[in-house]
C-alpha cells in the first residue's frame, strides 16, 4: 500500500512539486494510505496540458468519479500517468482533482 502526501486545490504541477518537496523536507505526518484503483496512461502532450491546469474539470476525473472514495481509511484513487510524470487523484465527488499527490 502506498502512502502519499495529498494537497487540496493545487493549481499546477510546479505548485504540487513544491508542496510535496516541502512535506518530505519537514517529514510531515500527513501522509494518506492510498490504493490505486485505476491507472490511465496519457500521451506526454495531454499530460503536460493537464498538469498546467490541475484544478480545471477533467474528463478522466469525471469518467471515474465513482471509483474515488475513502474506504476503511484508505484513499481509493486514480492515477494519471505519462512517461515521466504520475499524478494520483482523489476527486471527492468533484469533476476535477480536488486532492492530488505525486507518485515518485
Amino acid at each position: 500500500m502506498l502512502e502519499l502526501y495529498f494537497f487540496r486545490d493545487v493549481s499546477d504541477y510546479n505548485e504540487l512539486c513544491e508542496k510535496t518537496k516541502n512535506a518530505y523536507k519537514r517529514n510531515s505526518l500527513n501522509k494518506r494510505k492510498v490504493k490505486i484503483v485505476k491507472t490511465i496512461f496519457l500521451e506526454e502532450r495531454v499530460m503536460r496540458q493537464y498538469s498546467e491546469e490541475i484544478k480545471r474539470d477533467n474528463e478522466f476525473v469525471i469518467n471515474n468519479i465513482g471509483l474515488m472514495k475513502i474506504k476503511n481509511g484508505v484513499w481509493n484513487c486514480i492515477e494519471l500517468k505519462a512517461q515521466d510524470m504520475s499524478l494520483v487523484i482523489m476527486a471527492d465527488g468533484y469533476p476535477y482533482a480536488r486532492f492530488v499527490a505525486l507518485r515518485m
